[in-house]
């Protein structure tokens, strides 16, 4: 994300929580070649980079976790 490419993840865990709201790339509905493919030709050409530093940044997270210690 950091790089401004596109992302690609499986949905295990708290990933579709974190990740599927983003444009920057997409959660796999399945764990599929056909799905694993139609994902990545429909992402080919989008940017996660303004994500990556409106969230997931060191300061931003930083902050966050700070926000939520305190």
């Amino acid at each position: 994300m950091s790089a401004g490419l596109p992302w690609v993840s499986t949905p295990v865990g708290g990933v579709p929580a974190v990740f599927g709201p983003l444009k920057g790339g997409r959660v796999l509905r399945d764990f599929s070649l056909s799905d694993l493919k139609e994902t990545i030709t429909s992402i080919n050409q989008q940017s996660s980079r303004k994500e990556w530093e409106t969230s997931f940044a060191v300061d931003r997270a930083a902050g966050k976790y700070e926000e939520l210690l305190r």
